[in-house]
């Protein structure tokens, strides 16, 4: 059975009863089986528990279980109440011995009494709300104790235990928006084993052209917006002056260093054709229920026909200037008679729109 199923029932009420602080514990004359974390374990590195400018003063406990270190996926057990950064916190009621747990800490400026979760007290929710006005307030800093079930901390029957080691806090006040070019995501593990250098050249967000990244360089940062999505192209040639490339992306995040990821390199590119209208959604040249074939200097390169209104994608083709004949078809698949031009430069690892004279 999985762990959610069974303490499902205890979540609704586990704020008044499953999570209390260091001083509550310390009068129990019985010790429960309990998942806390301390303060001692996440602060530091310029960050105190303090009540003075740059300091926190209060944190919100996240906590997620495993069912076994080969369970992949966490289930969330919910969020305390707003604590001080004083006092160590934890959860009780539903804790499961034997089961693993991995911690988020979100920590905040503000007293732990200006603080009420999002949806009420006993709500488990991670979101904290201004209780005089009412508003979301952000946690200045966060971090995570344990990632995996590997790392987790086992809950022992009638005992208390830490999840511990803590990440360093990231700070939301100072930390950059970046996305992060990586020689190892774009020419794997030994990637000077692949190429001296690469290139970099922007398709959507504005992160401009990066020449000559030398295949052991240090991951390059830049400077990104956030929720903006990036696409850029990275081509290089072998030693043995073999070309190659591949098509990279990344979504910046607020505050976070994004890497992007990239696909499998190779010589050859794609192309992708669309007969419709960018403006009117239909197309005159291939009316709906109609079908198109794609050919290249009398070569058939679609062995299904694609229907007028969907795209169609020719993969495999060497890097150069192609010129496309679309035949169009009736919904019987015979030849109408009527042919549309299109023209594309296929690059390495990328796919491109074929220009086509509707």
């Amino acid at each position: 059975m999985r762990l959610h199923e069974t303490v499902l029932c205890a979540v609704l009420a586990f704020a008044a009863v499953g999570c209390e602080s260091e001083d509550v514990f310390s009068s129990s004359l019985t010790t429960q089986t309990e998942i806390a974390v301390r303060p001692a374990d996440f602060l530091g590195h310029g960050v105190a528990c303090s009540a003075r400018t740059g300091g926190m003063q209060s944190y919100v406990l996240t906590l997620h279980a495993f069912d076994d270190v080969l369970d992949a996926s966490a289930f969330q057990i919910g969020s305390t109440t707003a604590a001080s950064c004083a006092v160590a916190i934890g959860f009780r009621n539903v804790i499961i011995a034997g089961k693993l747990y991995v911690a988020e800490i979100d920590g905040y400026e503000q007293p732990a009494h200006d603080l009420l979760p999002r949806f009420g007290a006993s709500s488990g929710a991670r979101e904290m709300l201004d209780k005089t006005t009412g508003e979301l307030v952000s946690p200045r800093w966060t971090t995570r104790c344990g990632h995996s079930a590997v790392d987790a901390v086992e809950a022992q029957a009638e005992a208390k235990e830490y999840v511990s080691p803590c990440d360093p806090l990231l700070d939301h006040a100072q930390a950059e928006t970046r996305i992060v070019i990586d020689p190892v995501r774009v020419l794997g593990e030994d990637p000077c084993a692949v190429a001296p250098q690469f290139d970099m050249m922007s398709l959507q967000g504005g992160l401009g052209t990066q020449l000559q990244i030398a295949c052991d360089a240090q991951p390059l940062a830049l400077p990104a917006v956030a929720n903006r999505s990036y696409r850029l192209h990275a081509t290089m040639a072998t030693d043995q002056n073999v070309n190659l490339g591949s098509s990279c992306t990344a979504s910046a995040v607020a505050g976070q260093h994004v890497p992007l990821t990239c696909g499998s390199l190779t010589t050859t590119g794609a192309v992708r054709f669309d007969l419709t209208d960018p403006v009117t959604g239909k197309s005159a040249a291939c009316p709906p229920g109609s079908f198109f074939a794609v050919s290249q200097e009398g070569e058939l390169l679609t062995e299904v026909p694609g229907s007028c209104g969907s795209q169609v994608h020719v993969g495999g083709l060497n890097p150069g200037i192609y010129i496309f004949s679309l035949l169009l078809l009736d919904n019987q698949g015979q030849a109408t008679g009527g042919e549309v031009s299109c023209a594309a430069q296929v690059s390495a690892g990328l796919t491109v729109d074929a220009t086509c004279l509707l």
